[in-house]
């Protein structure tokens, strides 16, 4: 191995100093559409225009109507380290601004072609051009007072960072939803976003937080948002939280903010999501806006150049405080009964026993009639089954297979089980040789659709239905932002949805399975799924992933209640399909407690 030869300690040209800063501030372009957003905040902005073609890749324009900047502040602005937010090592300890670092704008000139043109008081403007860093023209202009940064071919000189740049759809999705997030901050600022010609945002000062949040979040959501404000000691939180059934596979409608600064936390998102507990199904995530304020001291925002990351003195204060303000909030919400007892829920009457037994020796004498075996151990359900309810002829909410005129009977070997019950509308009792089994209904229905999909989509397409009423919806601006690239893929899964004028659209087809299910809930979960993904799912697996998403929407949910021809039709059909023992997302569908599981737990046997 040959010996090393040391080389002297330099000092690097400010040049490529500026490009290794540049590696932590900006990211992605949406990085460069934050760090200006906040430099316009922070001087003063009332109104903000921010421009971008190509997902900001080729071009990003901001303009302001802030306090602006004369020729010499604007020089010193593309220095490193330059700043007028503070003046000493006291004030990174009590900050106020959003910006503060003094590293945004000469790391952004770095990369690109920049332009800066600004105006404070002086008659005249001043435009500087800077190329990968080096000032390369200056010029007086006329302008108003204001700034306006212009970033063209970003990471032109940085080729590698260009190739780990994700897709235009999910670039543009990441920009759109910095916009979002300070627009949410920023009740009183006049924001427009325009994106390739196109406005996708224009939003005037609204009178307070709630107005400004349904005018972001939309029409359709806010509806189902509901206050949560709450205070302990120096810590307040204001904002709004979504309704259970208001959810998304990722947390990206979960909006948190710092003093009016956008911060991500998985822990604060963590004490949001357990404080709903079993109200959420697994995997999904509440939508909410929450304002937390306190004391500047009691958070350091310098942790990271990006400044989305914060560190409390103590977090376990904050977690349990955001946990417990949402917990009651949760408890006063109008889809609650009260704290922790969904709307709808009645404690059983008092003959409940009596009329489940008398179910029971019902369907026993229905299965002797159709089996040729008597249902395992002569069960016989007796009174003070408080739990297990007789099965209602009543219509599911979701579609459920029945059995089909002409559909030749299969015995296999979930058919082959005798239904005893339904258990709270959301599991299924079969008696099996060995025992007891428990089918969770929603798990086993969804594998069946997720099969069916899959048969569909390897013969050439899914099948769709026209809807004779096309469905309105309206998007937040982040899925907005990808429909465009996303219709293909959405064509193929056998949606129809076209622009209906401004953040709207219209859904004139869904597929087949999805008739009179939430096709508006589907949609939005796949474009939040593009968004986050930004289309670089490949193969197989991506398939999957999105015929698993509208399987689970047009399947049956729990607390849909069944009938018997219901229970044994969705029996029959998991028999006909593959790994039928789990749902796509790997849930188990069907467990089995033996007979001799039972007997140790009565003490029968030892």
């Amino acid at each position: 191995m040959s010996a090393v030869n040391p080389r002297p300690v330099r000092v690097l040209p400010e040049a490529i100093a500026n490009r290794i800063a540049a590696g932590e501030v900006v990211e992605r372009p949406a990085s460069v559409v934050k760090e200006l957003l906040e430099n316009a905040i922070d001087a003063g902005a009332e109104k903000i225009v921010v421009e971008v073609e190509k997902a900001g890749k080729a071009k990003i324009r901001v303009l302001d109507d802030g306090g602006g900047m004369d020729r010499d502040d604007a020089r010193l602005a593309v220095q490193r380290h330059a700043t007028s937010k503070i003046t000493d090592e006291g004030d990174l300890f009590n900050i106020r601004t959003l910006g503060f670092r003094g590293e945004a704008l000469p790391s952004i000139a770095s990369v690109s072609l920049f332009r800066l043109t600004s105006r404070a008081e002086s008659p005249v403007g001043v435009r500087l051009h800077i190329e990968g860093g080096s000032l390369v023209g200056e010029e007086e202009v006329a302008f108003p007072r204001g700034t306006e940064v212009e970033v063209r071919n970003l990471f032109y000189n940085t080729p590698a960072r260009q190739k780990f740049l994700k897709s235009d759809a999910a670039e543009a999705a990441a920009i759109a939803e910095t916009v979002e997030r300070v627009a949410l901050a920023c009740p009183k600022l006049r924001l427009r976003y325009v994106h390739n010609g196109r406005e996708i945002l224009n939003l005037q000062a609204a009178e307070d937080l709630y107005d400004r949040i349904a005018a972001v979040l939309g029409s359709a959501v806010y509806p189902k948002l509901f206050p949560a404000k709450g205070r302990r000691g120096a810590l307040a939180l204001d904002g709004m939280i979504g309704a259970p059934d208001l959810t998304r596979p990722n947390p990206g409608q979960v909006h948190l903010f710092l003093n009016g600064r956008p911060i991500r936390d998985r822990r604060l998102v963590h004490a949001l999501s357990s404080a709903y507990g079993t109200l959420l199904d697994p995997g999904r995530y509440p939508t909410a806006v929450l304002m937390l304020t306190m004391p500047g001291d009691r958070v350091d925002v310098n942790v990271h150049p990006a400044k989305s990351e914060v560190r409390f003195v103590d977090h376990g204060e904050v977690y349990s405080f955001i946990h417990e303000t949402v917990r009651e909030a949760l408890g006063r919400s109008p889809w609650l009964g009260g704290a922790g007892t969904p709307a709808g829920w009645r404690a059983p009457a008092a003959d409940v026993p009596e009329r489940v037994a008398e179910a029971m020796l019902k369907f026993e004498a229905q299965h002797r009639q159709q089996h040729s075996f008597p249902i395992a151990g002569g069960y016989r359900p007796m009174p003070g089954a408080a739990h297990a309810e007789a099965l209602p002829a009543d219509e599911p909410s979701s579609p459920l297979p029945t059995v089909e005129a002409g559909e030749p009977p299969m015995i296999g070997f979930f058919s082959s089980l005798p239904v005893l019950a339904q258990l709270r509308n959301t599991y299924i009792l079969v008696s099996t040789p060995r025992g007891l089994g428990i089918i969770d209904q929603h798990a086993a229905h969804e594998r069946i659709n997720f099969e069916r999909l899959k048969e569909a989509h390897a013969r050439g397409g899914v099948a769709k239905q026209m809807l004779l009423f096309p469905v309105r919806l309206d998007l937040a601006p982040r899925q907005l932002a990808v429909l465009e690239d996303a219709a293909p893929h959405l064509s193929g899964l056998g949606f129809e949805v076209e622009p209906f004028g401004g953040d709207s659209v219209q859904i004139r087809a869904v597929p087949q399975l999805l008739a009179g299910a939430d096709a508006a809930g589907t949609l939005r979960d796949l474009l939040d799924d593009y968004a986050e993904a930004g289309g670089s799912r490949a193969g197989e697996a991506a398939v999957e992933h999105v015929l698993a998403t509208v399987a689970c929407h047009a399947s049956v949910r729990a607390n849909d209640a069944l009938n018997y021809e219901q229970m044994t039709a969705l029996l029959r059909r998991m028999d006909g399909i593959s790994f039928s023992a789990a749902c796509p997302h790997g849930r188990p569908v069907f467990i089995e407690i033996t007979d001799v599981e039972l007997e140790k737990r009565f003490g029968r046997i030892k």
